[in-house]
């Protein structure tokens, strides 16, 4: 299986793009990779998900096995801080007499739910990974309902949304309801209205409730299918929400911006504290010419203790022009 490689420590943005068009037992669909490939290039390009903390897994690489044990790597990689956006566009399945809904990996075979993939499973690794936020996206039949439930409408801010953990979901039609793959060298209406979405917004960000809104208001009015977007239930949601933040925005800080901030404190240590100023030099050097001149006077004073004579021979003048040479020291 692919393996996650050169994966940063705090605050990153991952993706996951799984897309099956040439299926082992299943009709084939057209536009899966395509869809898929878009949106990671959008994100890349114009987002701030991380060119390292990419994943796709296209066609023959879908497999069943491969799904489930990126899932687990992600797991393991993705900190506290991180975020992540899984995408799956391919089959999906739906028993009605169980209520049990599934993806269909590209090595499933028809009739053998043991090797179809369970909403459950997903559900549980949305769960279980630390990230932050979390955003799953299925364009996929049978896939709505069956992840999340409960309203979404918030008056909070965007910095605020982000500040709070997230689990959500958008899918491109009902529990009941298959979806269209669109014209072939197309994308799917679905995955279609996303990619209009992302690519026209000129704003420095966008909250995931805003384009699922677009998405549902777009792909409703050009076809006969219903997407959904809402939180997922019961997998760690907090009322946050997946913030999508243009690249050079003022979003959160980068890895890049703490390391930039890392240098400048490595290299403020090891060139130590900044000179002193002009004017502090100057206050120095007072305070070092008025001890300088009570030394003096304590000299003197003692000589005149010990013989009067030998103070007198001094020219009051030369102890006058003595003192006005560390008064010109202590203004420069």
């Amino acid at each position: 299986m692919p393996k996650l490689t050169n994966w940063h420590p705090t605050s990153h943005s991952w993706f996951l793009g799984i897309g099956i068009d040439k299926y082992q037992d299943f009709n084939p669909l057209h536009n899966a990779v395509k869809g898929i490939s878009e949106i990671k290039s959008i994100l890349l390009d114009q987002y701030d998900v991380d060119e390292e903390c990419v994943m796709t897994l296209f066609d023959k690489k879908a497999t069943k096995e491969n799904i489930v044990d990126t899932l687990d790597d992600l797991g393991q990689k993705i900190k506290p801080g991180d975020k992540l956006v899984i995408y799956y566009s391919g089959h999906g399945h739906l028993n009605d007499t169980l209520g049990l809904g599934y993806w269909i990996p590209v090595d499933a075979k028809k009739g053998k739910a043991s090797s179809y993939l369970p909403n459950s499973t997903i559900r549980d690794y949305v769960k279980g990974i630390k990230a932050k936020h979390i955003l799953l996206v299925s364009d996929s039949c049978f896939s709505g309902p069956l992840f999340m439930q409960g309203a979404f409408r918030t008056s909070r801010a965007v910095k605020e949304l982000d500040g709070l953990a997230s689990r959500w979901a958008i899918c491109s039609g009902r529990h009941d309801e298959e979806v269209y793959d669109g014209t072939p060298g197309e994308n799917s209406p679905f995955t279609q209205s996303f990619v209009d979405y992302l690519n026209a917004n000129d704003k420095e960000s966008v909250n995931v409730a805003r384009v699922a809104d677009h998405v549902i208001e777009q792909t409703a009015a050009n076809y006969e299918q219903l997407p959904d977007g809402r939180p997922m239930f019961g997998v760690g949601h907090q009322g946050g929400q997946y913030i999508f933040w243009k690249k050079d925005s003022v979003g959160p800080p980068s890895a890049s911006t703490n390391k930039k901030t890392s240098s400048r404190q490595a290299l403020s240590a090891s060139i130590g504290p900044p000179p002193v100023s002009k004017l502090n030099k100057g206050f120095l050097y007072k305070i070092v010419g008025g001890v300088a001149l009570l030394a003096i006077g304590l000299f003197f004073g003692a000589k005149m203790w010990d013989n009067n004579e030998q103070v007198n021979e001094l020219d009051s003048s030369e102890l006058l022009t003595l003192v006005e040479n560390f008064s010109e020291v202590g203004d420069k």
